[in-house]
């Protein structure tokens, strides 16, 4: 390896990996270059499975705003494959011609093989929305607003075959603003990790490791429908509108309440302290909702 650490970035369109690419191309680092960028896919681009999209020599170089990748790396004239099974032997032998340093993974929805992770000279990594091993798996934010969490974790970790369980190379936490949304969640995770990953990238051989231990709790795993009911009676009201205003990132929040539905959108205001008469009440199109220590009040859903 020369000088400069070559760096292949690897995420997905959406609020995590597009905010990661953008700060590292803001941070303006002589030690590192971004060689080219991979965006996964969950389905074949117009029909095939595998694209590069390549700036020609003309074109400026500028760092977009937005969630999509491959705009945003395109822009600032870095080469980028976008691929529907980044797995595929296509992919590894196209990134070996690269020969890079270090594999840059912020946001992807599926696992790397080993293969693959055996391509960049030093060792791949990943940033993680939670205190590994807390929350594995691929979806920690909702299931940390599930729990009731008010504490935002981020770990960088290096990246083996299994699911999030490589060694740890810096882990913070932050405090969100009540009622983020799950895009600014995923958006504050990259704020507190942009620093120290810019670090590690810069001086890949003098950063440490730490094993990790065993699993704590369940596997955060992508949440399904049933996932999304609550009873407010059963939570607190800043835990309870956290988790709706966080977790209409991944489906609509729907209230249970003695064996009937109501879906809800987002959270109008919270009352502590103050009860309903009764468990809810719908007030000039707000639904207000008796809670454990107070009342939400709610702009309903649809359907």
């Amino acid at each position: 390896m020369g000088n400069v650490t070559k760096v292949v970035f690897l995420g997905q369109s959406g609020p995590f990996s597009a905010p990661a690419l953008r700060g590292l191309l803001r941070a303006k680092s002589s030690s590192f270059e971004i060689s080219a960028v991979v965006q996964g896919v969950r389905h074949p681009i117009q029909g095939a499975q595998h694209a590069w999209f390549r700036p020609t020599r003309v074109w400026p170089r500028r760092i977009i705003s937005g969630q999509n990748l491959r705009d945003l790396a395109v822009g600032a004239r870095i080469p980028t494959l976008v691929t529907a099974d980044v797995n595929a032997a296509y992919v590894r032998e196209e990134l070996e011609k690269l020969e890079p340093d270090l594999f840059v993974c912020v946001g992807f929805h599926c696992l790397f093989s080993e293969a693959l992770l055996r391509v960049p000279k030093l060792f791949a990594l990943n940033v993680h929305p939670s205190c590994l091993p807390k929350w594995r798996g691929p979806s920690p934010i909702f299931w940390m607003l599930r729990a009731g969490e008010d504490k935002l974790g981020v770990t960088i970790h290096c990246l083996d075959a299994g699911e999030d369980s490589g060694d740890i190379l810096w882990q913070g936490e932050c405090s969100p603003p009540v009622l983020s949304s799950g895009g600014d969640l995923y958006r504050l995770a990259v704020e507190a990790a942009l620093e120290p990953l810019a670090h590690i990238i810069e001086r890949p051989h003098l950063i440490e490791r730490r094993p990790q231990g065993a699993r704590e709790g369940p596997r955060a795993r992508r949440p399904k429908p049933e996932d999304l009911e609550v009873n407010p009676r059963e939570w607190p009201c800043q835990a309870l509108g956290n988790f709706i205003a966080g977790a209409s990132y991944f489906g609509p929040t729907v209230l249970k309440m003695y064996g009937d539905a109501y879906p809800v959108k987002a959270v109008q205001r919270m009352d502590v302290g103050e009860e309903l008469p009764g468990d809810w009440l719908e007030v000039d199109e707000l639904l207000g909702v008796r809670c454990g220590d107070g009342t939400l009040w709610l702009v309903p859903g649809g359907g």
